[in-house]
């Protein structure tokens, strides 16, 4: 098996999106609790070679942010999930213009973040608007990106609608939700 001593060996400044694809491969041959191991070698390692703020660690902060939405779905702890997606948007938005389309999808995976977070929050909370209105405007932001980069008929676009649209059903705007 790589480790992640290997990986660091290559030279990556000219291919260093296989660190994360190298790592992300592990994944399917090791177990459950060693998976959130993989992303966080794999940032650890893209951290050490480029410094804290690149766009490789931007996406590998995107990625990591996913990985850990996805492992807590059921045990409702994201907080971590937000901070490193934060982190992906706060990188991305200091190296690229504004209106990138690198930060649809970081905003895509904080805004999913965040309406789980609103969801997971008890009744009567007043965060929980806050968050619901926060995700729905990364949202919004992440489909405008989307439409200025593809158009309107393209999959990201329709997957951004998609996210979209289950958010207003979370806020209960179902006729919002359908148009």
């Amino acid at each position: 098996m790589i480790s992640t001593v290997d990986i660091e060996k290559w030279h990556l400044s000219s291919e260093p999106d296989i660190v994360v694809r190298v790592l992300a491969s592990m994944v399917n041959v090791t177990s459950v609790t060693s998976v959130m191991r993989c992303p966080q070698e794999a940032l650890g390692t893209l951290r050490r070679v480029f410094g804290r703020s690149s766009l490789h660690v931007a996406t590998a902060q995107e990625d990591l942010a996913y990985a850990l939405y996805v492992l807590e779905y059921s045990s409702g702890l994201f907080y971590k999930a937000r901070d490193h997606a934060e982190r992906a948007i706060r990188i991305i938005e200091n190296l690229v213009p504004a209106d990138h389309l690198l930060l649809a999808s970081a905003k895509r995976v904080k805004a999913l973040i965040l309406e789980e977070i609103a969801l997971d929050t008890p009744a009567g909370q007043d965060i929980k608007p806050s968050l619901l209105e926060e995700s729905e405007s990364l949202h919004k932001a992440a489909l405008a990106l989307s439409m200025m980069a593809f158009g309107e008929k393209n999959v990201q676009t329709a997957k951004h609608y998609g996210n979209l649209g289950r958010l207003y059903q979370s806020m209960q705007k179902f006729q919002v939700s359908t148009t």
